[in-house]
């Protein structure tokens, strides 16, 4: 399949249906609202989700990165010399919790960062989340 700009072009019966699709891009505006295309051409505010759910978090005060050869690289994530990113310990801002280790792949995936919070949900996923998304969805209870 052809390729322009990194992605995938269609091709047949897929590129005809495709050259009659109108492509929208989310516009925001302020007051947060997102706005996108509709089908008959007028801008539309996309629908809006509360967040219901109930996670464990802990607010990152420091991390510290190691490469995969288990040197330390500090507070960069940065590999040097073509070294692979490995862990990652994390120091959490509140008291009487101890520093905790993350995988490479959670690194890799997350690219988590002081101030930002350590989320676990009732499935068992972890993930990282920005300081201001979280405070602003969450409520501790």
């Amino acid at each position: 399949m052809p390729r322009r700009g990194g992605h995938r072009l269609p091709t047949g019966v897929a590129a005809e249906r495709a050259s009659h699709v109108r492509v929208s891009r989310p516009m925001d505006l302020p007051g947060g609202k997102t706005m996108m295309t509709a089908q008959d051409g007028t801008q539309k505010e996309m629908p809006r989700y509360k967040c219901h759910k109930e996670v464990w978090a802990l607010k990152i005060a420091e991390i510290e990165f190691f490469n995969s050869d288990g040197a330390s690289m500090g507070a960069s994530p940065e590999p040097l010399h073509g070294m692979q990113l490995g862990l990652a310990i994390i120091t959490p801002v509140e008291e009487n919790y101890a520093p905790f280790k993350v995988d490479a792949e959670y690194v890799r995936k997350h690219k988590p960062k002081v101030g930002g919070y350590y989320v676990v949900y009732a499935d068992g996923y972890k993930s990282w989340s920005p300081a201001q998304a979280f405070e602003e969805g969450y409520t501790r209870i």
